[in-house]
């Protein structure tokens, strides 16, 4: 897996196939997201990209207060390539990039030959997260790529999440957390 840090100098890549998200604890949720990126970008004959943040955006924007990552940056690439993404983009999270219009933070990707994107079913991006899906087609269809949304994903019944990870590992429910990461 290749990883790049920032926007900066990215090559442009091959009928790319990418997700955007902090992916803390790459749990199965995130896998069945990862899994459609994979399937797409093999599809295409291109590349799978997962695009992630650095710290994470909570604690730049004040709203991680107590919050504790479930993995570490390193950990994430470590979990990344063992699926078996093809790129990593880790973009520094700061002040200033979260002033970034969704228009702005889309335009940059498709710059770089994302073909298509996938996106889970809550995902927000941009300044004051402005963007989401329904607000991503319309700019997909101008910068001409496509657009999935993956639903929520559930295990057992339950719903999946990095929250819901956290609280079972409060909670003291390891096997259930084992379960769903």
């Amino acid at each position: 897996m290749r990883v790049f840090r920032g926007l900066d100098n990215l090559p442009t890549f091959n009928n790319a196939v990418a997700t955007m998200g902090s992916f803390d604890g790459v749990h199965c949720g995130h896998r069945e997201l990862l899994r459609r990126v994979m399937v797409q970008a093999k599809e295409l004959n291109g590349e799978s990209i997962v695009i992630t943040f650095d710290p994470h955006p909570r604690y730049v924007l004040g709203t991680g207060e107590g919050m504790q990552l479930l993995s570490s940056i390193e950990e994430k690439i470590f979990l990344l390539e063992q699926i078996g993404i093809d790129n990593l983009i880790i973009i520094p999270f700061t002040l200033e990039f979260s002033r970034t219009s969704p228009m702005e933070f889309i335009s940059s990707l498709a710059a770089i030959g994302i073909r298509s994107m996938v996106v889970g079913y809550n995902h927000r991006f941009g300044r004051g997260s402005e963007g989401r899906y329904e607000s991503l087609l319309p700019l997909a269809q101008e910068l001409n790529f496509e657009v999935e949304r993956v639903e929520q994903h559930t295990d057992a019944g339950d719903r999946v999440s990095s929250t819901v990870v956290r609280n079972l590992i409060a909670n003291g429910n390891m096997r259930r957390m084992t379960e769903i990461l």
